[in-house]
């Protein structure tokens, strides 16, 4: 399910729903840690034409559909402030720099994907994938302690962390 505008389901609707998902899963499983993960943000378009219609204040699909995914990033880090969160989307939206990818919308501040971390506009490219994932390790152990993680080498001297199994 992903929050698109028109289709789909509503934030509201859709965090009650992974609630009740995780909720049912912490019940059943209580012996698995879960990591929440934000959702990913996609790129803003950049086109002049686009530009014109955001001074105009025309409604761009991709600003709301980027919208939606913020309101829902930001409800999920509330609700589940207190366990393990990935936040990819807050990784992704970040320039190298540390400054923001942004816009604003409808007057919020909407937080996308910078161009240099994507071919596509929404699937990150090969060094953003490398970056992202080292991140999802370093979050993955911090969530199970040190104590709970081994460094291996590989035969061309690779690290590789082999994590304790979890569901995620």
């Amino acid at each position: 399910v992903d929050l698109k505008r028109g289709q789909g389901m509503e934030v509201a609707a859709m965090l009650d729903r992974y609630s009740r998902t995780v909720q049912r899963l912490s019940e059943e499983r209580p012996d698995v840690r879960l990591v929440h993960i934000t959702l990913p943000v996609r790129t803003s378009q950049g086109s002049w034409r686009t530009s014109v219609k955001r001074m105009l204040g025309m409604d761009i699909p991709a600003d709301a559909d980027n919208s939606l995914r913020n309101e829902f990033n930001e409800e999920l880090r509330k609700r589940y402030k207190n366990q393990p969160l990935f936040d990819l989307a807050a990784l992704e939206s970040t320039h190298p720099d540390g400054s923001r990818s942004l816009i604003s919308y409808n007057g919020q501040t909407v937080y996308t994907l910078p161009r240099e971390y994507t071919k596509d506009g929404g699937h990150l490219n090969e060094q953003a994938q490398r970056t992202i994932a080292a991140e999802f390790l370093r979050t993955l152990a911090a969530t199970i302690g040190d104590s709970s993680t081994a460094q291996l080498s590989s035969a061309r001297g690779t690290s590789v962390w082999a994590l304790r199994p979890m569901v995620v």
